[in-house]
């Protein structure tokens, strides 16, 4: 019976290496992929002037709602603005994001 409990984290182990490879490969691929719209998204943004920042903050609560992952969603705001502009629209979309997720939550006023 020890032999079949030894092989059980060797399998689950081997899983999860597959899985994190798996993972990395599709990232990468998406990353190429989606990373040849950043200089579009960024003119589209500009071309916006003061509403731009105002339109990505709506976009990422509307991601964080949606379940889209937050990294890809921050990325995209370090790409598209400078680091102290695109900090402080993705802390601030991600505030009022993660806030309304919470209101929106079932079940948060059961006592």
């Amino acid at each position: 019976m020890s032999e079949e409990q030894d092989e059980a984290p060797a399998s689950g182990r081997a899983l999860k290496i597959v899985g994190i490879i798996a993972a990395v490969v599709v990232f990468y691929f998406l990353t190429r992929q989606l990373g040849g719209y950043i200089p579009e998204l960024q003119a589209q943004i500009k071309d916006l002037g003061p509403l731009g920042p105002v339109v990505f903050i709506v976009s990422y609560v509307v991601g964080v709602l949606a379940f889209l992952p937050g990294a890809a969603l921050t990325l995209t705001g370090g790409a598209l603005f400078d680091l102290v502009e695109g900090t402080l629209y993705v802390f601030t979309a991600a505030v009022i994001g993660s806030g309304l997720a919470f209101l929106a939550a079932p079940g948060r006023n059961a006592r």
